[in-house]
């Protein structure tokens, strides 16, 4: 079992190796903007805020991995606060994502959001996240941890819900029941969309980052992501852009 200490600086350095991954997003273009440590007021639980050229603002949050459990459940994500702080910063904006990344897999979570950005059409959507235990336990504390109404895990719809918009609105020949489940389901749904699982081996994605920056940065690939990296640790809550990272590396 790895000691808290040993634990925290391997974290750090997880953290910091994605957040110069996403500094590179920005050098080249896929990205508008980076902010470091945003506060608690803007949003909870992320170690950033990245601005896309369509306009797209995510939120990321790192976690190398889960202690000895070697794996997220949704429960453990709820424990840790971030099911609600993704959903608060989902209320401020249909332009938010958030991004959880880890070394450990989210097999329940990261099934359903990939399902939900999959199909449109919500009986579709709440078939496929019934196909096995894991998937309907996440799904049922998904649905707790967000308040929604749980009789729709007992109460199915009996019609088929066609497919849905960004609010969907009862129609009024549908039977309170049916209401209900659209519209609770419509959240759900619309929550994991938005809700992105990245599963990221740290070997891997330092290999991956450094190749970038030997592409992106003329100079010492290890000794460019080695100089973001202490960015990371230092430029907070401002917007890094561009044309500011790129100066910083000369």
């Amino acid at each position: 079992m790895i000691t808290g200490g040993i634990s925290d600086k391997l974290g750090n350095e997880f953290e910091q190796l994605w957040l110069a991954n996403l500094m590179l997003d920005v050098i080249a273009d896929k990205a508008i903007s980076i902010s470091i440590e945003p506060r608690d007021t803007v949003v909870r639980k992320a170690e950033c805020v990245v601005i896309r050229p369509d306009g797209t603002k995510e939120a990321h949050q790192c976690k190398r991995g889960n202690a000895s459990d070697g794996e997220w459940t949704v429960g453990n994500l709820v424990s840790a606060g971030i099911i609600q702080a993704a959903d608060d910063w989902f209320a401020k904006s249909d332009t938010h994502r958030f991004v959880f990344v880890s070394g450990d897999p989210v097999p329940g979570l990261r099934d359903l959001s990939d399902r939900a950005r999959q199909l449109t059409d919500l009986q579709a959507f709440w078939d496929e996240s019934a196909t096995n235990d894991v998937l309907k336990r996440g799904r049922a504390k998904l649905i707790q941890a967000l308040s929604l109404d749980e009789s729709i895990l007992k109460d199915p719809p009996h019609r088929r819900i066609r497919t849905i918009t960004s609010s969907p609105l009862p129609s009024p020949d549908v039977h309170p029941s049916v209401d209900t489940w659209s519209t609770e389901c419509g959240r759900l749904h619309c929550f994991l969309r938005n809700f992105v699982v990245s599963l990221e081996d740290y070997n891997r994605l330092r290999e991956r980052v450094e190749d970038r920056a030997a592409t992106l940065i003329l100079r010492r690939a290890p000794d460019a992501v080695r100089h973001l990296e202490l960015l990371a640790q230092s430029e907070f809550r401002k917007p890094l852009d561009a044309t500011w990272l790129i100066a910083s590396l000369r």
